[in-house]
This record gives structure tokens, C-alpha cells and sequence, in this order.
């Protein structure tokens, strides 16, 4: 049983720390618009980055009642330092709102 605790407190500090630097990231989005269709939703969002690094940023959309109904990582390529990115993102139920879960460098 303290094996079990110890990997459960063990992926949950993992767990933590990758989502501390996802949102301490110098990359920044910001969803300028989204449109909603029957099966699908577009996103539009700025994506500002140092030194115009290539990056991935998790899109996602969700249904009325909160769930996630699709999601997708879109690669942001190496450019301008900030750049806005249009994504069509399919999903598998009627969606009300897409979002931009985070941005984080590319790793090599």
C-alpha cells in the first residue's frame, strides 16, 4: 500500500510541475474569435513567442454541458515572434466554445 501512495503523490507532482511550466511558458495565446458548426469548431488565436521559436499549441472544444469533444495540437512553425493561426478543429459531438488549453515550445 505505501508503494502504491508514493506513485500515486509521484504522478501527481509530475503532473503539477508540467502544468506550472506550461502556464509560467513565455509563450502566450489568446483566442481572438471562434465559430461554432454542427461537427466541428474554427479557432482563431494569437500566438506570441520569444525568438519566434517553433511551438504546439492544445486546442480544444468543449459541448454545453462542459465535456471535451475534441482536441488537437497544432504546430505553430518557426516565424515572426507573433502570429495568428486559424485551426478547424473536428468533433465528436455538437460543440459551444473552442479554446486554447496552452502553447509550449517544440522540443528537439
Amino acid at each position: 500500500m505505501p508503494a502504491l501512495l508514493c506513485a500515486v503523490l509521484a504522478g501527481a507532482l509530475g503532473l503539477a510541475v508540467t502544468g506550472f511550466r506550461n502556464q509560467s511558458s513565455a509563450v502566450q495565446a489568446e483566442v481572438r474569435s471562434y465559430a461554432v458548426g454542427p461537427a466541428e469548431v474554427r479557432v482563431t488565436f494569437d500566438v506570441t513567442r520569444p525568438g519566434g521559436e517553433p511551438v504546439q499549441c492544445l486546442v480544444r472544444a468543449r459541448d454545453r454541458q462542459g465535456a471535451e469533444v475534441g482536441r488537437a495540437l497544432v504546430q505553430v512553425p518557426a516565424g515572426r515572434r507573433q502570429v495568428t493561426v486559424t485551426h478547424t478543429l473536428p468533433t465528436r459531438g455538437r460543440p459551444i466554445t473552442g479554446e486554447v488549453f496552452g502553447c509550449s515550445p517544440v522540443k528537439n
